[in-house]
């Protein structure tokens, strides 16, 4: 069904843009649901398991990790990290404490228990990437990559607009 709907909007460039779109959406949701219910995956949601990359990315270029700096990264309010931080915190994954500079401010930091996470977990994720781009010439790959940098270089365009939009206080 969705092979014969993607086919549908093949016809025009509007209608490519709107199935790319759809796409985007439909693809989150498998994923997500996938990844969620996955036993190898130990428990961890697909978000709570990038919210533990972000910061560990993060932390490894010496950036801040704290709620609205993670919610910048991940693309969400500092309100939905702060939420999955807190998840992660109950399964001991994360520590959360108050940022040293801003104690208004609160800090996201992996726990020793977070990298057993990704020791135990790394051949399970390995195996899922294999699989979702096993269909992929290396060249096909590399352009993937390259076009999905060129649509987050649009998301940053509506981002610009909805700021200019925004009134003036």
């Amino acid at each position: 069904m969705i092979s014969s709907l993607s086919r549908a909007y093949e016809r025009t460039e509007e209608m490519q843009k709107r199935g790319i779109f759809a796409n985007l959406f439909l693809l989150q949701n498998r994923l997500q649901a996938l990844f969620d219910h996955a036993p190898r995956n130990l428990g961890v949601t697909l978000k709570q398991f990038l919210l533990l990359v972000m910061v560990r990315q993060a932390a490894c270029r010496q950036e801040e990790t704290t709620y609205t700096h993670l919610g910048v990264l991940l693309g969400c309010s500092r309100q939905n990290v702060k939420t999955l931080a807190c998840q992660l915190a109950r399964k001991q994954l994360a520590v959360l404490r108050p940022h040293p500079c801003d104690g208004r401010a609160m800090c996201v930091a992996l726990s020793p228990a977070a990298e057993q996470y990704f020791a135990k977990s790394a051949a399970f994720h390995s195996e899922v990437l294999d699989t979702l781009f096993a269909c992929y010439t290396p060249e096909e790959l590399l352009s993937l990559y390259r076009l999905m940098a060129k649509l987050h270089t649009g998301i940053q365009a509506l981002s610009a607009q909805k700021k200019e939009a925004a009134p003036h206080a």
